[in-house]
């Protein structure tokens, strides 16, 4: 939702990338990340990208598959692999349904430009595969570019980590064309976005992430005793202390996200054989185990998620173990199995938390109906889960940011506090959030129900909206912070 709310802020901007969303108190500056995108989708009219919004991620799948399944199956023709089409659906499927892709930052979550770096940047690294192992000709290496250009002008994870994985890949391979090719690439890309202030808006906002990320939740501070949690939980087989230890844990969430991992380096160590140009292909996937564990490291998990990482590595690590066992069927056959058990397992967990997400959002359409009918205003809401989509549908304007870090003063320190403090709400913060709202002339205030002792804010605010998850005070314009 809320990149639908930044095209649809393009498109009322006459279909113009310059100034920033000022809808957002907070809002970073949002105006100079990568907006391709969503430039490309603010000519298409309102109504009908509502409708469209729904297949967006299905397209981008079907379009990944395809992607993957024609260059598996030209890679592997090349090797003289038997059965290429049937080896090259066997990768599509494992694709698929890699529980990477179920996990709640996966791909079927949310509309976004992740979805489209993915996909070319899916593009960049298969391109220059096949270039330097199938055939040199200028056409893969000019499709790689144009995946590299679009991908780092869509999303600027999408640059992150193709950058990251490919320094690790050149030095990798010790292959000076291919360091040369890279380096280019990055030259010719990167002058354009230093020039629009892109790459210095992307370092101000990770090291803005870097001020809260003890309190994100997919990045918190690791240390001895969550590992000594999941080990009491695994001995007294204890289901849901594990499923949290996981999910807390990068290195854990990011294997149990993307099994092939332990799947490739044990076959690194079954198989002795050696393929011609094989390391190329074998690099990639080594390049981004490194990448992902250097990211589940506390020192850099200001740099994001680093399962997401890991989406690069399905198709090079089951394609290199297939050319690597020649097409023998019963190594493949295992990994099938793993995979699929521990897809059904993710897919599970999945689905209960996107069902009791479908119940919050009926909960929160009740109370974008109550703001729709109400004089414009100022609204502030915890979760930018909930306050994207009363952006969207309204014209209050809301006290929490967009895109990004504002990058000093008060408002960096109002984002900081509000990302830190904003899990639970309680007798130790509230007066913070009060002199907060009181500065930015907040009226309207909407809370998750599990994340407020509701007596505090009825001592001070009157209750206007109620349903089962959501609550909705309002303000009467007095020195509220001081009451406390």
């Amino acid at each position: 939702m809320g990149y639908m709310l930044l095209i649809d802020e393009i498109r009322k901007n006459g279909h113009r990338l310059t100034g920033s969303t000022q809808r957002f108190f907070l809002d970073g500056g949002c105006e100079r990340g990568p907006r391709l995108l969503y430039w490309i989708l603010s000519y298409i009219p309102k109504h009908v990208m509502e409708k469209i919004e729904p297949f967006f991620n299905i397209v981008i799948d079907s379009l990944n598959v395809i992607v993957i399944y024609i260059f598996c199956m030209s890679v592997l023709r090349h090797y003289d692999i038997n059965n290429p089409g049937l080896w090259a659906l066997v990768i599509c499927f494992l694709f698929m349904f890699c529980p990477l892709f179920w996990s709640n930052i996966g791909r079927p979550c949310f509309f976004s430009g992740r979805n489209i770096g993915f996909l070319f940047g899916n593009i960049f690294f298969l391109s220059l595969i096949y270039y330097f192992v199938v055939s040199k000709t200028f056409l893969p290496l000019l499709v790689s570019f144009i995946g590299f250009l679009v991908a780092a002008f869509t999303g600027l994870f999408s640059l992150q980590a193709i950058v990251f994985i490919s320094f690790f890949w050149g030095i990798a391979t010790l292959n000076i064309e291919m360091i040369i090719t890279l380096v280019l690439f990055f030259v010719v890309i990167f002058i354009p976005m230093l020039k629009t202030g892109m790459i210095s808006h992307h370092i101000g906002h990770l090291s803005g992430f870097a001020k809260f990320m003890d309190n994100y939740p997919t990045t918190p501070k690791i240390t001895f005793g969550d590992w000594k949690k999941l080990l009491r939980a695994i001995f007294c087989f204890d289901i849901k202390g594990i499923i949290q230890s996981i999910h807390r844990i990068p290195l854990v969430r990011g294997i149990m996200f993307c099994p092939g991992i332990l799947i490739f380096v044990a076959s690194l160590f079954i198989s002795t054989g050696t393929v011609r140009n094989y390391w190329i292909l074998l690099s990639l996937s080594i390049a981004i185990i490194v990448v992902f564990f250097i990211v589940t490291l506390n020192k850099f998990r200001f740099l994001g998620e680093a399962e997401r990482y890991l989406d690069y590595f399905v198709v090079p690590s089951f394609l290199s173990m297939i050319i690597l066992f020649r097409g023998a069927y019963f190594p493949i056959i295992i990994t099938f199995v793993i995979y699929l058990f521990v897809s059904i397992i993710n897919l599970c967990i999945f689905i209960r938390q996107h069902l009791k997400m479908n119940l919050k959002l009926n909960g929160i359409r009740d109370a974008i109906m109550f703001f729709k009918n109400i004089e414009t205003s100022s609204v502030f809401a915890v979760s930018a889960r909930w306050t994207i989509p009363i952006a969207y549908e309204t014209s209050h304007l809301i006290l929490f940011f967009l895109a990004s870090v504002p990058k000093s003063g008060q408002k960096k320190q109002d984002y900081i506090n509000v990302y830190n403090n904003g899990r639970q709400i309680n007798d130790s913060n509230i007066a913070m959030f009060f002199e907060m709202m009181s500065r930015y002339n907040i009226e309207y205030f909407l809370i998750e129900k599990s994340r407020l002792k509701i007596e505090i804010m009825e001592k001070f605010w009157d209750k206007v909206f109620e349903n089962k998850d959501f609550l909705v005070f309002k303000h009467e314009k007095t020195e509220f912070g001081v009451q406390l």
